[in-house]
């Protein structure tokens, strides 16, 4: 399935996103908080250099020393050196909608609000655009640049369509990002492929994985009284006709069992994950999230 048009207004408009007058809330939530979680966990090593004699004789690692016949001090991540990424479904799934927008429009100004408060704030972020393989990818940096080269991407109609395979993308990041880094899932978690659930898992060891699930009404339960529905799988094309009167009670029985299912998979990945409807305003239903978040947290 191909995208024809892409209708998302991404402009940083301060009248359109709350997330920018709220930077700084979530800035020290995604970045503050996961920073004190990960020198929690001991894992805020980042790697050896050499010793000069302006640096804290304290730091010096007397044992990889020995191995490397020179002096060397362990290096610590700094807050602001922590890398965040959005990693953006863009399979056939995503293209579809309901209402006005698209669930990939309605994602890509997610991803776009987040982007801006985070280069305001002087973090780095970068994204990387999957369906059944890595479509796009730009690095985390940081810089005003960096955001309208996100979403340059973001509105390219190219960049949208196939099938999915959340394994494979998560396999890929786990090669480039070696130290710990925040992943954000932006995804209508449909469709996703074999064992996702298990590079959640995996992947949460040693990085801090958010999912942001975006969904369209209709993902969610069938209307009431409306008669025969026509239903097409986007992937084959495939068309089948309903009644949903009859289907109804176990299509909204099985949407639930997936969802919690989907929640599951990321509680026992001690990660985070929030479902939002395409009708629903993101700003506040992610900045109440965080806050949420912050204080378990914490």
């Amino acid at each position: 399935m191909d995208l024809k048009e892409f209708k998302a207004d991404l402009k940083p408009t301060a009248s359109k996103h709350e997330f920018i007058s709220n930077k700084n809330i979530i800035n020290k939530i995604l970045f503050g908080n996961i920073f004190s979680k990960i020198k929690s966990r001991g894992i805020e090593f980042e790697d050896f250099r050499k010793y000069n004699l302006t640096d804290d004789a304290s730091r010096i690692d007397w044992k990889a020393s020995l191995k490397a016949n020179q002096l060397l001090i362990r290096d610590s991540i700094e807050e602001k050196a922590i890398n965040l990424l959005f990693l953006v479904d863009v399979s056939d799934t995503m293209l579809f909608s309901s209402g006005d927008k698209l669930k990939c429009e309605y994602a890509a100004e997610i991803v776009a609000g987040l982007s801006f408060a985070i280069q305001l704030g002087g973090y780095s972020s970068g994204i990387c655009f999957f369906n059944d393989r890595i479509v796009k990818t730009i690095m985390p940096k940081g810089g005003s640049r960096q955001y309208f080269d996100i979403i340059t991407e973001l509105k390219k109609v190219e960049n949208y369509g196939g099938g999915c395979s959340l394994k494979n993308a998560i396999k890929n990041l786990l090669s480039i990002f070696t130290t710990p880094t925040i992943i954000v899932i932006v995804s209508d978690f449909i469709n996703l492929g074999d064992d996702w659930q298990k590079y959640i898992e995996i992947s949460s060891l040693n990085h801090f994985i958010i999912g942001i699930c975006v969904r369209d009404r209709l993902d969610r339960r069938l209307p009431d009284n409306v008669g025969y529905f026509t239903l097409e799988d986007p992937s084959s094309s495939k068309k089948i006709i309903i009644d949903t009167k009859e289907a109804q009670k176990n299509y909204n029985k099985g949407i639930i069992d997936d969802e919690k299912s989907i929640d599951r998979v990321f509680k026992r990945a001690n990660s985070s994950y929030l479902i939002i409807e395409t009708t629903e305003d993101y700003e506040k239903s992610i900045l109440t999230f965080l806050e949420k978040k912050s204080k378990i947290i914490k």
